[in-house]
């Protein structure tokens, strides 16, 4: 069977603590961390990994959209341009506290207020957030209080993509501004993509249905699996491909190549109970509280549920002394 659209999106999958949605990657031995295979996580339902990440809203630095744009030619990805856009799918809820202005406090002229992806602050600041900004106060580290303005720079607390208590998504997007001609189709497998003289003109699943489009095919399954269909479709490295007796359609030797990502390296502090920085762990040691609070959760959107995990500080820091370092004169030339 074929169904036909004008345009198909293959993609939109990370899942934390789900594991019905997850795919279970695991990486080949690590032999820069002694043989260690470690968990790869990527989501596998509508939403992609904007259901179980951090939250955290983030832009890059000004800077770089514009060596961007001078590397590949194409003024459009300068940051002035790039900020518009910025603007256009974002909206920001700046209705803050006096006490998280004093550590967050957005500019209005680098935010939207009409987009689709709804981002805000937490209703107040978690416990040893304002203690951690005074330590670095006095450290000399400067306080940002809109990372997201092009200058990074600093110790921040940005704004996350939630909304009254839910996490705001890809899927939130798909669900609340839905075009009436927009089909969503879940729970299956791409095979690869259908073309015709090196024309895509759709997709077949893994069970064999076909679905093509009029106008476009446009691969966002993420990091591994568009490269993955890509292959299975045909278009790679042909030495490869012909080791898994895949004909090539076109040879193209950087598909599934040059993976960049950054990894979590999580670091422990050990501090007296007394210093108060945290009750997190009070709270989760105790199951009755935490059930407690969950159906508060369900019932009103409120409660501890909301606050704790809630505010990820943030430091982008220039440290010149970083340069004279043996480890850093011994980095490989990039």
């Amino acid at each position: 069977m074929t169904d036909s659209y004008d345009f198909i999106i293959v993609g939109g999958y990370h899942a934390w603590y789900r594991p019905d949605l997850d795919f279970g990657h695991l990486t080949t031995p690590q032999t820069s961390l002694k043989g260690q295979v470690l968990p790869y996580l990527r989501g596998k339902g509508p939403g992609g990994c904007s259901n179980v990440n951090f939250l955290t809203y983030l832009r890059g630095a000004g800077e770089d959209y514009n060596f961007w744009a001078e590397l590949v030619g194409d003024e459009s990805w300068k940051w002035e341009h790039t900020l518009r856009r910025f603007k256009e799918i974002e909206t920001f809820h700046a209705d803050l506290s006096e006490d998280m202005k004093k550590y967050s406090n957005p500019l209005p002229e680098y935010h939207g207020y009409d987009g689709p992806l709804h981002v805000s602050l937490p209703a107040q600041l978690e416990a040893g957030v304002s203690e951690l900004f005074d330590a670095a106060a006095r450290y000399g580290l400067p306080l940002n209080t809109d990372p997201n303005s092009g200058n990074p720079i600093g110790m921040s607390l940005p704004p996350t993509t939630t909304y009254k208590s839910y996490r705001w998504t890809s899927e939130s997007i798909y669900t609340n501004y839905r075009p009436a001609n927009l089909k969503m189709v879940t729970d299956i497998k791409i095979a690869k993509v259908i073309f015709e003289n090196k024309v895509a003109v759709g997709v077949e699943t893994v069970d064999g249905r076909k679905f093509t489009a009029n106008q476009e095919v446009i691969l966002s399954a993420g990091a591994f699996d568009t490269p993955k269909i890509l292959l299975l479709s045909g278009i790679g490295p042909t030495q490869e491909l012909t080791q898994h007796n895949i004909e090539t359609l076109h040879d193209l030797p950087g598909v599934g190549k040059g993976l960049s990502d950054h990894p979590l390296v999580v670091i422990g502090a050990s501090y007296a109970p007394a210093a108060g920085l945290s009750d997190r762990v009070k709270f989760v040691s105790n199951p009755a509280a935490v059930e407690a609070t969950r159906e508060q959760w369900r019932r009103d959107g409120t409660g501890e549920t909301n606050l704790h995990q809630s505010c990820a500080i943030t430091g982008w820091l220039k440290e010149n002394s970083i340069l004279t370092t043996n480890e850093y004169q011994n980095l490989d030339a990039l």
